[in-house]
């Protein structure tokens, strides 16, 4: 019954609430009259149903399922815990228990749906046909006076992570002002910290080595036998010799390493260097027979089973460092002076629950390597209670491509702002995403190397095809100068935020094993905000259409039709 209910109310959401609506502009406006700090509504001249809702902060997607609530109605003030329960994209039930002045524990159960922005809470009647699920439906939504308490709630706060709103019980002269605040649930006590370029991340990198107590796991695309290589070898070493368990695990083709694998085992670092030339070529042999096999099964109506691809063109980009279990690093920074000194990158620590799907991450990639071990429990130490959602979200060649996905789930879903810096930007479904978001007039800016400092010009070049076309979509490109950006990040309408290991291209969207961050917090993405794309934007400069060459023509149009492989 509920499914069929969902159903239809999504057939008629236009429709949905036309009493509800009213009643919660209503709702609000007494709850204004009553004293409670309300925010104003954006467009106080709108037509007579409730104004323009805000876009969803993480709270209202219901990410904590317990709020507690503070209210006051004629009685006094009441204070209690309210649970939600999901029974579709946008319905819940809810139980509400609180207490009032007088001690007494009032115990109210219903349906809650989240509709443009507000969160409305019908409590549940004797008639199982009435309530909010019928009225969102537009089935019997004028006249159904025989309702239990009815709250209409809207975004509140300066990060926008809680609910106040006004509550009445229909036929009674009950009513009151109610605030609900989230309680950090599993999944939801993360604390991440941003680290723009390589005087925040390295400082940061050198003190989680020297205070390890238990292991270290360092997981790089590119380790390089430079000053900055040098010493996290010394670092690791020491630590190794400390009675400490470092693991290390660095892809092949990426290798820079020089004489530095020979000093790490010498001082008791376990060392694996994954995808060498010669496994990929044997990998890639095995997966076209593979391929051929597979073919023949699903011409008799077969459906092979995902397999991993290792071959030549598959490798491990992840970028994934995790101390004592409790203490994880995740963005762009590989090993290396220019990473440390010289280039635009950003990379991030997480402490929380978070850090064993990474440290799971590493040890997935460490076994399939050869490597042995587990991971262990977090060693005990004072860490501040996080209150921030985290994803980490992996792409896996041939297994998984939920890092695209995810992309391009939240640039479609985008309401306000899709913002993106990468250094390289080619896959065609991003493409295409952020062209539609911008013609539907949600602002999307996308922030790239300049072209006289890009490490990859072929990359450069082949981006050149169509940059024309995503400048004419409404796409705001800019052009990062000074310096190289290796970056890989993202903010979408200012309440998700993504760092990673991941660029925007099919290689390493689908190619390349990769690791992001997507932080489901309004505080972290302002900060993503204000201390990357407010300042690089000042820093970069806007394209604009322009005429290529008929040679430049030829070059990007030949790159471009190899970018699946660049």
């Amino acid at each position: 019954m509920v499914r069929t209910v969902g159903r239809a109310s999504r057939r008629r959401v236009t429709a949905a609430v036309a009493a509800l609506s009213v009643s919660g502009a209503v709702l609000i406006a007494q709850g204004q009259e009553a004293g409670l700090p309300l925010p104003p509504p954006r467009d106080a001249a709108a037509p007579p149903a409730a104004p323009a809702a805000p876009a969803l902060p993480p709270a209202f997607r219901m990410e904590a399922n317990a709020w507690r609530v503070v209210g006051r109605d004629g009685a006094g003030e009441f204070t209690g815990v309210i649970t939600f329960q999901r029974r579709g994209p946008r319905y819940f039930g809810y139980e509400r228990r609180v207490r009032g002045p007088d001690g007494r524990e009032e115990v109210e159960r219903g349906e809650a749906a989240i509709h443009e922005g507000r969160l409305y809470l019908q409590a549940a009647t004797p008639d199982p046909a009435a309530g909010l699920r019928r009225a969102l439906s537009g089935v019997g939504a004028e006249g159904d006076a025989a309702q239990g308490r009815r709250a209409v709630f809207r975004p509140a706060g300066a990060d926008g992570r809680r609910f106040e709103g006004r509550f009445e019980v229909p036929g009674t002269s009950r009513s009151g002002v109610e605030r609900l605040d989230p309680i950090a649930a599993p999944g939801a006590d993360n604390q991440v910290t941003l680290l723009v370029d390589g005087p925040e991340m390295f400082p940061a990198l050198r003190a989680a080595i020297e205070g390890a107590q238990r292991t270290i796991c360092l997981q790089t695309y590119i380790f390089t036998d430079d000053s900055t290589g040098r010493w996290v070898t010394r670092l690791l070493v020491e630590r190794a010799r400390a009675g400490v368990k470092v693991r290390v695990l660095v892809d092949a083709f990426g290798n820079r390493m020089g004489g530095l694998p020979k000093e790490l085992r010498a001082g008791g670092v376990e060392l694996i260097l994954q995808h060498t030339m010669g496994q990929g070529l044997k990998h890639s042999v095995a997966d076209i027979g593979r391929g051929l096999v597979d073919g023949v099964r699903r011409l008799f109506g077969g459906q092979p089973k995902p397999r991993e691809r290792r071959g030549v063109l598959n490798h491990d980009h992840r970028k994934i460092i995790v101390v004592d279990s409790r203490l994880g690093f995740c963005g762009g920074m590989n090993i290396g002076r220019e990473y440390e000194f010289e280039w635009h990158d950003v990379h991030a620590t997480v402490e929380g629950s978070a850090v064993a799907k990474l440290e799971a991450l590493f040890f997935d990639r460490w076994r399939a390597a050869g490597g042995a071990g587990e991971p262990g429990e977090p060693v005990d130490a004072p860490v501040a209670p996080g209150t921030m959602s985290v994803d980490v979200v992996e792409a896996l060649p041939g297994i998984t491509t939920a890092i695209k996905d995810r992309y391009l789930a939240e640039i479609r879903g985008a309401r306000d702002r899709v913002l993106v810096e990468c250094a390289y930007f080619l896959d065609d479904a991003i493409i295409g995403a952020m062209s539609d978001a911008a013609r539907r007039r949600v602002r999307t800016v996308l922030i790239l190397p300049a072209d006289e400092g890009h490490d990859v010009p072929i990359v450069r070049d082949a981006f050149n095809w169509v940059q024309n076309d995503v400048v004419r979509a409404g796409v705001e490109v800019y052009k990062y100068r000074g310096r190289m950006v290796h970056s890989k990040v993202a903010s979408f309408d200012g309440r998700v935020a993504t760092v990673g290991s991941s660029n925007l291209d099919n290689l390493a969207l689908v190619k390349l094993a990769e690791a992001n961050l997507f932080v489901n917090d309004v505080g972290f993405t302002r900060t993503l905000d204000t201390r990357v794309f407010a300042p690089d934007m000042a820093r970069s400069a806007r394209q604009q259409e322009r005429k290529l060459s008929w040679w430049e023509k030829v070059k990007a149009g030949t790159l471009h039709f190899f970018r699946g492989v660049l």
